[in-house]
């Protein structure tokens, strides 16, 4: 039973930490113009670096002081800070009109440059077509 509930536990954990960093970046670029995503980039991979640096520090000492559970608690102290602020920050600001939003574009990190750029274009293309679809309608 402890075990299972363990690896749960972990799963669960895991899963919700993984595509933060995406969602984090994606929603960034959405108030930003082409010319500053780079820049805010860099920001949140420093962002994410201190955590990289502080987060295992405070997790040592929780766990240190607590036992093992403290780990769980600066974990769950962390989704706490982080859903505590989004939606402070959702009664700040509106969310990005649909419309300057760009479509989403998977694309493998091995994958080729010329097939970025080809992928790129159909997706712009793709977009072009729903606007014009979507004024019709």
């Amino acid at each position: 039973g402890g075990l299972a509930a363990l690896l749960a536990a972990a799963f669960l954990a895991g899963g919700v930490t993984t595509p933060l960093y995406a969602l984090f970046l994606a929603h960034t670029n959405d108030f930003l113009d082409a010319e500053d995503m780079a820049a805010a980039s860099g920001g949140l991979v420093f962002t994410f670096g201190l955590g990289a640096i502080s987060g295992p520090l405070a997790a040592g000492w929780a766990m240190e002081t607590l036992g093992p559970p403290g780990f769980w608690l600066v974990l769950g102290t962390t989704f706490a800070a982080i859903a505590l602020h989004a939606l402070y920050r959702m009664t700040r600001r509106d969310a990005a009109p649909a419309s300057e939003t760009e479509s989403y574009l998977g694309v493998l990190p091995t994958t080729s440059a010329v097939a970025v750029e080809a992928a790129g274009a159909w997706a712009a293309e793709q977009a072009e077509a729903e606007r014009a679809d979507d004024a019709r309608s």
